[in-house]
């Protein structure tokens, strides 16, 4: 009787990633590109039109990178459901076989003492196949909760980033705005926009990277092998010994 290793690739890390960085392409828009081509003389005028220009780009990316996101979370859950799917039908076949295996046992065992051997050897490993299906769908329903968790989690974090990364570009324009407005020279006000800018982008760099929980993936995955290795481990050796008896009864 076996049971597949229950194995899924950090798809969550994957999405998150994915939606991270097709969200950077908003970038190049907080770029100096769109204001080093306005005269100085005019920059102060037209900065109302630059600002909507890039909030707008931003939303459109941002439209987009939710809607990869959802694609993606589907992705997901259809795999999920088809490992889940795929494991049972294994586990399916290998009962069908260990029945065939047992009545085979069964029609060799002669003495009463051999019947009595096979029927312990037979509620002994179906007692030790419980006990590692139980153990190794503990590991796997631990997995995908945690992998939900982190994915409900990712896509909290991933709004929050924007809206604090969307509104710190709005403050760095209205800053902007400010000095416009207090006579500061076209030209130092958009030297000051675009290193303003600048750190934003630089700041939303940063930022992205924790939200790919490259640690915690690592920790569900490491501790679901860990668990339906020691399951399996601890099958073996209890199914052995229980061969062995069996071979002593059939001895004698």
């Amino acid at each position: 009787m076996t049971s597949k290793t229950f194995t899924q690739t950090s798809t969550l890390s994957k999405m998150t990633v994915a939606t991270l960085a097709t969200l950077m392409v908003v970038a190049p828009f907080i770029s100096s590109a769109q204001v080093t081509d306005k005269t100085n003389a005019r920059f102060c005028e037209s900065i109302d039109s630059v600002e909507t220009k890039v909030l707008a780009k931003l939303d459109e990316r941002l439209t987009s990178a939710q809607s990869k996101h959802a694609a993606h979370v589907a992705t997901f859950t259809q795999k999920k459901e088809a490992v889940v799917a795929e494991l049972k039908t294994k586990r399916d076949a290998a009962d069908a076989k260990w029945d065939t295996q047992i009545a085979v046992l069964k029609s060799k065992a002669k003495t009463d003492e051999q019947k009595a051997a096979v029927d312990t050897f037979e509620a002994t490993v179906e007692q030790l196949s419980t006990t590692r299906r139980t153990a190794v769908n503990s590991a796997v329903d631990t997995f995908q909760n945690g992998m939900t968790t982190l994915k409900t989690k990712g896509e909290t974090d991933f709004k929050a980033l924007i809206a604090s990364h969307k509104a710190a570009m709005e403050g760095a324009f209205d800053t902007a705005k400010t000095a416009c407005a207090n006579g500061e020279t076209p030209a130092t006000v958009r030297t000051n926009l675009k290193n303003d800018l600048t750190e934003v982008r630089e700041s939303f760099k940063t930022d992205r990277q924790a939200l790919e929980y490259k640690t915690e993936f690592k920790a569900l995955r490491d501790a679901r092998v860990a668990t339906t290795n020691q399951a399996r481990e601890t099958f073996k050796t209890g199914l052995a010994a229980a061969k062995e008896t069996l071979k002593k009864a059939f001895a004698g």
